[in-house]
């Protein structure tokens, strides 16, 4: 490569990089809790096995002493508290605290619901464990695994989320599990507990439920109770109850709302100070290609009493030195309402009904330090209750409404969802990205929209029900470009000029010299008096950009495109949501700027070929009257051809269908367009007025002095009239000479 050529693309290469940290600065002072967590870094609270520890309560300020053994599987009095370690190690010392036998046939598990894939009555399986007295699992059965998008519909197996999470940690991670609980200034990890089974039934529940008569709605549905009984030296101090309740899909909440139910009595003849911390959700299995693609979520009641949702969280923010994030007052010191984890396809968020006896809201990430890589770091979710004082005898109850399914307009556009108190509906949109903050709201919206629409035109509508959403895609793509074709139109008449433009460029060139001020100045006079402007041959492209983003922030969030194949499975495009994998790699590559080679994708490859054959075409028409700008034209040809494509190699295969497809099509109109323009000027050619050489007139010829020229003989009928006017000219010229005689004589 030249010497200049390498020094352009040295300093092009720069002003990239520049670009991208100016835009990642600008993008972390508007969201800065997308890069660093809110909360001081913190140890994370599993310490090593048989290491006695001294924990600080949370919300008392007091220290007790346990043991720090890991428990295992059939343990009931536990080890590590919940709160991190601080302080020097201190010999550990019983802490009189511990769970009552439960026997073997009490300790089971229980199925509310149904797995039955499309069940008429319930969108929902939920398995109940009597360790933790947890979720041990649930399963969506209107939809199909994410891992499984290559295979047939019929052949994927049920969606299934809210499990523990392996790696050691199964055992802490059980969702919303009572994870701990303080009685009077002591710690039991209740994380292995057995609770015993005690009831199972239909239960009728109130929910909060914005539009009901009271602002609240009373459901029945089948429900779950376990017990479990905490020992003070042996006796019987504290009863906790725990009560799972899911609904029918009939009902408002569609079916995708658990209401779980914690209570506690005191069983001794004083009163007990007691405090519990809850698991909350596990982090739904991941789904994008490219992250972000799982985050921790958090809604905020304002004074006014509407509910702000700030944004998602990453879990990439997590790291060895922040491993924790505190999301119980906003920034402006709002309340937290609801909080949980998403996917870029599923909620998981826990309303609280009550909000004044949380104390505390925190993220957590697991295993930080094993786990290397960012986005698949595990998370959970922490409640902490406000301490209550029971007196004896008394008992204490809390409730809270859960939400588990997708993320999908047709489900949290509804009332029950969308209303004030609880607002899920604003977690539609998902921005994610260097690009994310500059994407509007309204125009993803309208996307998504638009789409739908297009795709009920493309055979969604009844009966068929097989609408293909990558013709629907297709057809956007020709609503854009009918909508820009005057501008297109513009810009090919301009190529056309500046291609004509080769001699007048070379004058300018030949009389200026070397002096390129000059030479640029008369240069852009001539392009201004020939009507010409430096921006509007790329016009068409730019105002595509903000259609691009949308659409890529539409179809990394919008439900209705997940697992969505490209013309009902005859392609090799399985999900337009995900790349178009040809293949997949057996391992993963990480290259940069987020970028990962884990599968070829065929896509970004013919992408690059029409760019480059665009590029190659628009260079064709447009005039490099210098050496450098020649180098220009073939630097942003390649970058065009090869970096473009790159960033969008890890791209949703929509995107990249209606990039490909925009511009294959932008091709043809260009073409299209010159050879109208072409066949016009010929015709213009054809049709100018011919000037012929005429014989001068009579007149003319008097003017000049010169004798008439006799005028050709005619023939036919023209030749007799000619010949009769000739005979009477002569008759009278005879009259005249003899009338003339007469007055001489």
């Amino acid at each position: 490569m030249p010497k200049k050529q390498t020094i352009v693309a040295i300093l092009l290469s720069v002003a990239v990089m520049a670009a991208w940290i100016g835009a990642r600065a600008y993008y972390q002072k508007y969201h800065p809790e997308y890069f660093a967590p809110a909360t001081p870094p913190v140890v994370d609270p599993v310490p090593a096995a048989t290491s006695p520890v001294a924990t600080t309560l949370p919300a008392t300020g007091a220290t007790a002493v346990v043991s720090a053994t890991l428990p295992s599987a059939t343990q009931t009095a536990v080890g590590p508290s919940v709160g991190p370690s601080v302080g020097p190690a201190a010999p550990a010392v019983p802490a009189g605290l511990s769970v009552a036998p439960v026997a073997a046939e009490d300790l089971k598990g229980v199925q509310l619901g149904s797995a039955t894939i499309d069940d008429p009555k319930f969108v929902m399986q939920l398995s109940t464990a009597g360790i933790g007295g947890a979720i041990d699992a649930i399963i969506l059965n209107p939809f199909r695994r994410g891992e499984d998008f290559k295979k047939e519909p019929k052949d994927r197996g049920t969606y299934v989320f809210q499990k523990p999470y392996d790696q050691g940690l199964y055992s802490y991670t059980r969702p919303m599990a009572t994870r701990s609980i303080t009685i009077d200034g002591q710690i039991l990890d209740l994380s292995n507990a057995k609770w015993a089974f005690k009831s199972q039934g239909e239960n009728e529940r109130t929910l909060l439920a914005p539009g009901q008569p009271g602002g609240k709605a009373t459901l029945k549905g089948p429900s779950v109770t376990y017990t479990t009984t905490i020992l003070r030296a042996g006796q019987p101090i504290l009863e906790l109850t725990k009560t799972f309740t899911i609904f029918e899909k009939t009902s408002i909440t569609a079916g995708y709302e658990v209401a779980i139910d914690f209570a506690m009595r005191n069983l001794t003849a004083g009163e007990l100070s007691v405090q519990s911390v809850i698991n909350g959700p596990t982090l739904p299995p991941p789904e994008a290609a490219r992250p972000p693609d799982r985050n921790v979520m958090a809604g905020y009641r304002l004074k006014d009493g509407a509910l702000s949702y700030p944004g998602p969280h990453p879990v990439s923010v997590f790291n060895e030195g922040s491993p924790t994030y505190d999301l119980t007052k906003d920034k402006e010191g709002n309340a937290v309402a609801w909080a949980g984890c998403s996917s870029v396809y599923f909620n998981a968020f826990v309303l609280f009904e009550q909000p004044s006896q949380i104390a505390k809201v925190a993220a957590e990430a697991k295993r930080v330090v094993e786990e290397k890589d960012p986005e698949h770091r595990p998370v959970l979710m922490t409640f902490e209750t406000v301490p209550a004082k029971l007196a004896a005898g008394e008992s204490h109850a809390m409730s809270v409404s859960a939400f588990f399914g997708p993320r999908w307009r047709d489900v949290l556009n509804q009332p029950f969802y969308s209303g004030a108190t609880r607002g899920y509906d604003q977690t539609l949109i998902v921005k994610s990205g260097p690009c994310g903050f500059c994407a509007v709201d309204q125009l993803i919206s309208g996307m998504v929209g638009l789409l739908n629409g297009l795709h009920w035109v493309a055979g969604g509508f009844p009966p068929i029900r097989n609408g293909d959403w990558g013709i629907a895609i297709i057809l956007l793509v020709a609503i854009v470009r009918t909508l820009l074709h005057p501008i297109t139109k513009r810009s090919q008449i301009q190529l056309m000029k500046m291609g004509k433009m080769g001699p007048e460029m070379a004058k300018l060139k030949e009389k200026y010299g070397d002096d390129k001020e000059a030479f640029t100045k008369a240069q852009m006079t001539l392009m201004k008096e020939q009507g010409l402007g430096p921006l509007l041959g790329c016009l068409p492209m730019f105002l595509q950009m903000p259609i691009w983003i949308a659409l890529w922030q539409a179809l990394q969030s919008t439900f209705e495109l997940r697992q969505a194949p490209f013309l009902w499975h005859w392609t090799w495009i399985e999900d337009l949501s995900k790349p178009d994998y040809l293949f997949k790699f057996e391992h993963s590559y990480p290259l940069f700027f987020g970028i990962v080679l884990d599968g070829f994708n065929l896509l970004p490859i013919l992408l690059s070929i029409v760019f480059h054959v665009q590029a190659r075409i628009q260079n064709s028409l447009s005039v490099a009257s210098t050496p450098e700008q020649e180098s220009q034209k073939k630097m942003m040809m390649w970058m065009s051809t090869l970096l473009f494509p790159l960033f969008l190699y890890n791209g949703p295969s929509g995107l990249n269908l209606y990039i490909l497809t925009s511009t294959f099509v932008g091709m043809v109109e260009s073409k299209i367009i010159r050879d109208h323009i072409k066949q016009k000027e010929e015709a213009e050619k054809l049709l100018a007025p011919v000037v012929v050489d005429a014989k001068p007139t009579r007149a003319a010829r008097r003017a000049d002095g010169k004798p008439e020229e006799p005028a050709a003989p005619k023939t036919g009928i023209a030749g007799f009239f000619q010949k009769l006017q000739s005979r009477v000219e002569e008759i009278q010229k005879d009259q005249e000479k003899q009338q003339k005689k007469g007055k001489k004589q």
